[in-house]
């Protein structure tokens, strides 16, 4: 198949000469969109499909795609770093010294292409790791809260820092790369309570919108004032609701299902969100992540649901493709393939979008695509 690389039908859709931050900046949102919008036009050749590449018995989470091309997975229940080369389809299990097993969820993506591994809570240290020399510096940032499930996911805002929303803490976590400082004390009074809200999905109006498991509110977090709002989007289920959430090219962000019956869309042009038109899913823990494929349509990772979710969001319509194990988040690569993690088998899950045009390097690490 002849993948495309297309950089846009005219001067304003040049997006892909910008950097990854400079995508992300709310000036650039329309641009943005319709430079997805023009890619994903050029639709697929061929139905979806999935294959495994073989590792090790140990776990991974959330991966990240990094500058040089390849995914890295954070070591969830394992002691090392997964690194996939999607152009040649290999794994390596990268040792670092000082990481212990069972202390991290996700890897979140500095605008330096440096990768910052999200603690449990059992460690206060957070690992940095350098895609260029595949290292780790576990001696850095160790001011980390250490209490159980503060944070799962973070999400790159315009400003270059990354957003974490509380998970079980009262309060975001926000991580600035440029001086690995942590600052839990400009946006409190959350909450302090588990399991709220699992990371998020940022908008092309530059506000970042959370993931809401246990919460019946969607916090929405305004990286240029600092500022919080959960009164707007409202009446949510509740209950592990939701698992992971992607922009559409439509501009709208969908939410997968982790215990909910139904996929949440948000529109962030009016925080109206619609419950009833994607609906049926029953079972519990279904999909823990969403990406966006080349193609347009959005594909749920699966965890307990024994299957990748299609989601079209031209048509608001769905199809599965059956799969076998468990894992936790994917990332999509420049050849067109999204790579999940193995969370509790050996097997790393590939899905072909098959889709007939690839998304530039820049708007791949963009703070809208590069995140759980």
């Amino acid at each position: 198949m002849l993948l495309l690389l297309i950089s846009g039908t005219d001067n304003s859709l040049n997006i892909c000469s910008k950097t990854p931050q400079e995508v992300t900046q709310p000036e650039n949102g329309s641009t943005y969109l319709a430079y997805i919008q023009s890619i994903t036009g050029n639709g697929s050749s061929g139905s979806p499909t999935v294959s495994y590449l073989t590792v090790s018995t140990l776990q991974w989470g959330g991966p990240i795609l990094a500058a040089n091309g390849s995914i890295y997975g954070v070591p969830y229940n394992s002691d090392k770093v997964l690194k996939v080369n999607p152009s040649s389809d290999t794994t390596t299990e990268i040792q670092v010294s000082g990481i212990t097993a069972s202390n991290y969820f996700t890897f979140a993506y500095g605008f330096n292409d440096k990768l910052f591994a999200v603690p449990f809570g059992n460690s206060s240290v957070v690992p940095i790791f350098d895609p260029a020399t595949d290292t780790g510096d576990l001696t850095t940032i160790t001011s980390f809260p250490l209490a159980n499930s503060n944070y799962y996911a973070g999400v790159s805002a315009p400003n270059g820092k990354i957003y974490f929303p509380p998970y079980g803490a009262d309060e975001v976590m926000i991580l600035d790369p440029q001086t690995n400082s942590l600052d839990n004390s400009t946006i409190t009074g959350l909450g302090a309570g588990p399991y709220k809200w699992m990371g998020g999905v940022l908008a092309s109006n530059g506000k970042i919108y959370t993931i809401a498991k246990d919460s019946t509110e969607m916090l929405i977090i305004d990286p240029t004032s600092n500022t919080v709002d959960t009164s707007s989007i409202t009446g949510l289920p509740g209950g592990n609701a939701y698992g992971g959430g992607a922009l559409a090219p439509n501009g709208k962000i969908y939410f997968v299902p982790r215990d909910a019956n139904h996929v949440l869309i948000v529109d962030p042009a009016t925080n109206s969100k619609d419950s009833t038109s994607i609906t049926g899913f029953s079972g519990t823990t279904l999909y823990y992540g969403a990406v966006l494929g080349a193609d347009g349509r959005i594909y749920g990772i699966p965890r307990n649901s024994g299957n990748v979710l299609v989601i079209d969001p031209d048509t608001n319509s769905t199809t599965t493709i059956a799969t076998v194990g468990i894992f936790l988040g994917g990332a999509l690569a420049s050849n067109g393939k999204i790579y999940a993690m193995p969370q509790s088998n050996d097997k790393v899950l590939v899905i072909d979008t098959k889709a007939n045009a690839s998304f530039c390097d820049s708007v791949l690490r963009s703070g809208y695509m590069n995140k759980f």
